[in-house]
């Protein structure tokens, strides 16, 4: 039985069978248990009763679908921040604001030269710019500084760490730049229940809806045809499972082996994001490692491979991460 594990009160374990689904999971969440249980070869009812486990464990905090937000219109930006004459009472008033803001879809609280790091979507500049006033008129005294930079594209990687190399298997998802779409009323209702609840049973979603299960499956058919939906993927607890989410930032002399940079990213399990921006770093990894040494490790090979064009480099750790809802 192989293990993942985090000493201390946090220790969660989870088997080979646990490996698998969670990969199956993470690569198409929305398939049935029947689908899951005959790619992994176990018994249906074995597939149900792992997934429930792992949800009331909270070593799976949930699943969420994957929306290029880009082709419907919307712009990307992330703001780093940095607190300051903070109470911890304040700082968890601040990040809930973030949370429960509709334009924000990824939140997550930073150990490090940064405080938090917030990424939203919205319509264009003036409407980031609403955002961005109703945010300082609330808590510009707690900030001592700040970066925001415009966020154009996302590498969205499949869990591929939690498998064996000989069973490697990694899954690449592109958010950004995507043509202009048109969705109907309906398309967005349905995006909408489904961003946060990538997993809900389709006669859930028609019920919650108005819907019959008929339109809802038609119109999800559609939107992943569009490439509005790009997939459908697992919310894991890293704290549960004993990875630390690192950050690693490149800054290059010149762009002549970026291309072998993204072909290391796609290529090492370890790496779950890769982040395309104007404003900061040429070059934006995030990845999972267990132990620290193992995270010094990857970055030591990357600057060993690619030192002659990376001209500065930094790194911090995401502490938690409080919310991902692409839509």
């Amino acid at each position: 039985m192989g293990e993942i594990f985090q000493s201390g009160e946090n220790k969660a374990t989870v088997d080979n069978v646990d490996k698998l689904l969670i990969h199956a999971l993470d690569r198409n969440s929305r398939r049935s248990n029947s689908e899951i249980a005959k790619e992994i070869r176990v018994k249906k009812n074995l597939v149900g009763y792992r997934i429930k486990k792992m949800v009331d464990d909270e070593i799976i905090l949930g699943f969420y679908s994957v929306v290029d937000t880009t082709a419907l219109g919307f712009e990307g930006y992330r703001v780093y921040l940095k607190w300051q004459y903070i109470s911890p009472e304040k700082e968890k008033e601040i990040m809930d604001f973030f949370i429960n803001a509709d334009s924000t879809w990824w939140v997550g609280s930073i150990e490090g030269e940064w405080d938090a790091g917030v990424l939203l979507w919205v319509k264009n500049a003036y409407k980031f710019r609403e955002f961005w006033l109703g945010l300082m008129e609330k808590y510009q005294k707690h900030i001592l500084k700040y970066l925001v930079c415009v966020y154009t594209k996302v590498y969205d990687f499949s869990y591929a760490f939690v498998l064996p190399k000989e069973k490697l298997e990694k899954k690449a998802v592109e958010v950004g730049f995507g043509n202009k779409i048109e969705i109907t009323g309906t398309q967005e209702k349905i995006l909408k229940v489904i961003s946060g609840n990538a997993r809900m049973p389709t006669v859930e979603i028609s019920a919650k809806l108005w819907l019959t299960p008929m339109i809802v499956k038609h119109n999800l058919k559609k939107l992943l045809k569009l490439q509005v939906i790009k997939g459908f993927r697992v919310r894991l607890n890293m704290d549960k499972l004993g990875y630390t989410y690192y950050k690693i930032n490149f800054w290059l002399k010149d762009r002549s082996r970026y291309k072998e940079i993204m072909s290391y990213a796609h290529a090492h399990p370890n790496i779950i994001y890769v982040n395309e921006t104007i404003g900061y770093a040429d070059f934006e990894a995030e990845l999972l490692a267990e132990r620290h040494s193992k995270f010094r490790e990857i970055l030591e090979e990357m600057s060993t491979i690619f030192g002659n064009t990376i001209k500065e480099k930094n790194y911090f750790v995401y502490k938690k991460i409080h919310k991902i809802k692409y839509y």
